[in-house]
């Protein structure tokens, strides 16, 4: 005789990620725009990061003009 033992969920908590830097020309560099977005995950809606969105400065330096 098997069974299957069954999982129950468990609550963990998750730390939240905070990203103020962009990977350009193969380093992170601090981001020149200020706008902070919430990042949730996509399966619970649950707040997992905030990201620093770039602005055109940051655009500037991404396509090497800066």
């Amino acid at each position: 005789m098997s069974s299957v033992a069954s999982l129950a969920p468990v609550a963990s908590p998750r730390a939240v990620r905070i990203a103020a830097a962009h990977l350009i020309d193969g380093a992170l560099v601090a981001s020149h725009g200020t706008e902070v977005v919430d990042v949730h995950d996509p399966h619970d809606g649950v707040l997992i990061g905030r990201d620093t969105m770039g602005d055109a400065a940051d655009v500037v330096r991404a396509a090497g003009q800066g």
